[in-house]
This record gives C-alpha cells, sequence and structure tokens, in this order.
C-alpha cells in the first residue's frame, strides 16, 4: 500500500483509507462481526486510515472499529467527526438494534425485492456546533474508541456562515494542546465551501467529496497544497461515477483521485471490492 508523512500525523499514512459511514446501524448490509472482519481486512491490506463520526451507526461504528483493531491502536489513524445531531427516531432505533436488526434482515431474505424500512430516517439533519457540545462529543468518541487521542478530529459538514468559528477554533485547540485531539479539520459539504475553509487558522485536513470533480477544482486543491492542508476524497466511486475520469474503470477513478488528493476513502462493505480497491491504489 502506498503511504506518505502528512504534517499532523506522527506516522506514515496510507494513500487508501476505508469509510465507515455504513457500519453500526441497524440497516447495515453486513453484522457487527463481518464489520469487525472488513476492518481487519484492511488493515492486513496496508489501509490504516479509518474515516468514522458519533453519528454513524449510532455510534457503534467508533465502537466497531476500537474492537477491530485494539491491539493496533499506535499503527492506525482515526479521524471522527461531530456536529451532526441523531433524530429522535435514530435515538429510539439504537436501543432496539439486537432486535430490529435480525426482523430486517429476515424480511429481506423473504421479500428480496422489498424496500427495507428507513428507521433511521433523517438520523443526523439537525446541527450543533457549540463550543461546548463539541467538547463533550470529543469525550464521547474517546470512550466509544477505547483512545486516549483522535488523530485528526473534524467538524461535520458545518455551514461556512451563522457559526462561531473563533469559539469553536478555540475549544478545538484546547483539545489539541491537552493531547485529546492531534490534529483539526472539517469534512466540507462541497468542493465550493472547500476554498472558505482553507482560510480558517489552523485547520490541518479538509474532506471533500470528489465525484463531482470539475474544471475549476485543480486550482482549489493546489491552494490547499501550498497552505500544507491535507485533502481527503471521498465519493470517488458514488453512483454516476467519478468525473475524475469520466467513462473510465472504477481503479483509473481512484489512481485520477490520488493525483489530487493525499488520501482517498472508499466505504465498501464488500471483502472482495475491498481488496479490489486496494489494489487499484497499490498498483497506481
Amino acid at each position: 500500500m502506498l503511504t506518505q508523512r502528512l504534517p499532523w500525523s506522527g506516522i506514515p499514512i496510507s494513500r487508501a483509507g476505508l469509510g465507515l459511514s455504513r457500519i453500526g446501524s441497524v440497516q447495515s448490509p453486513i453484522s457487527p462481526s463481518e464489520a469487525i472482519r472488513l476492518i481487519q481486512v484492511a488493515f492486513d491490506l496496508g489501509i490504516n486510515f479509518f474515516d468514522t463520526a458519533n453519528v454513524y451507526g449510532q455510534g457503534d461504528s467508533e465502537r466497531i472499529l476500537a474492537s477491530a483493531l485494539k491491539s493496533k491502536r499506535s499503527q492506525i489513524v482515526i479521524a471522527t467527526k461531530a456536529g451532526l445531531l441523531l433524530s429522535s427516531k435514530a435515538r429510539l432505533a439504537s436501543y432496539f438494534k439486537p432486535v430490529l436488526r435480525p426482523l430486517l434482515r429476515l424480511r429481506k431474505s423473504l421479500a428480496p425485492e422489498a424496500n427495507t424500512p428507513n428507521v433511521t430516517s433523517g438520523s443526523a439533519r439537525s446541527q450543533d456546533f457549540s463550543p461546548d457540545q463539541i467538547l463533550r462529543n470529543i469525550e464521547a468518541s474517546l470512550r466509544r474508541l477505547r483512545t486516549d487521542y483522535i488523530d485528526l478530529f473534524m467538524l461535520h459538514s458545518p455551514p461556512t456562515s451563522g457559526i462561531d468559528l473563533h469559539s469553536i477554533s478555540e475549544a478545538l485547540q484546547s483539545a489539541k494542546r491537552a493531547g485529546k485531539i492531534r490534529a483539526i479539520g472539517v469534512s466540507s459539504r462541497s468542493l465550493e465551501d472547500l476554498t472558505s475553509w482553507l482560510n480558517w487558522p489552523g485547520v490541518d485536513a479538509i474532506q471533500v467529496g470528489l465525484n463531482t470533480y470539475n474544471a475549476s477544482s485543480p486550482a482549489v486543491l493546489n491552494t490547499a497544497s501550498a497552505k500544507g492542508v491535507s485533502i481527503i476524497g471521498r465519493q470517488i466511486l458514488s453512483s454516476g461515477g467519478s468525473r475524475l475520469d469520466a467513462g473510465r474503470q472504477p481503479g483509473q477513478a481512484l489512481r485520477s483521485a490520488l493525483q489530487v488528493a493525499d488520501v482517498v476513502l472508499f466505504g465498501t462493505t464488500n471483502v472482495t471490492h475491498l481488496r479490489e480497491n486496494a489494489a487499484a491504489i497499490t498498483g497506481a
């Protein structure tokens, strides 16, 4: 696996990262034990960058990651996020996961063509970026991840206006000084928002979707590189294909993404697809 050293990380980081948004929830296509195996296979393939968030799987994504790699903490880089809030429906569903998960799987096996009820619809639409809430989120993520530090802590799809960035920055810098987080980042809603976040003092990394890459993107991404801000690309292989390399194979899209991003994420829950994507990165 290709690796590189980034200014905010103490260890070399794999150019490929595994996104964990689809594990841990009631509707996840794989069980927690299968998710643990997926993460362990990724690590065995040389992937040591894992991207999660406090709302993924109502917190279980972080817990599963901790279970999968509890003995490998010093060898992995964990990126997690906060700012989105779970709906009351999603919070209620989290209490009944042991019952709901097998029922939904049984329903799918009996009627594969039927749509699965979306029991977590609207699970993370409202937001809270108040400094106190962010600090509480950091503490909660540390507990779920069973670690005493988070490598990269990101604001999760924040707006570019209407929030107190000065106070947020002070809170994050205090967490950084305390050793609870090692780097500060933003999971940007779009490439357009990325420009604004590049002007936020203290930002170490920005995650952004690259499936809508267009002719104006290179200048923005080059600016990030010039400022020493790492780019984490997501949604490289999202529905409709990547415009990074329109009309070509997924492997080519991933390799093209490596030209503009320091780390590219793929969010598969399929071990075969994981191996194929990792091989595409290895052969870049």
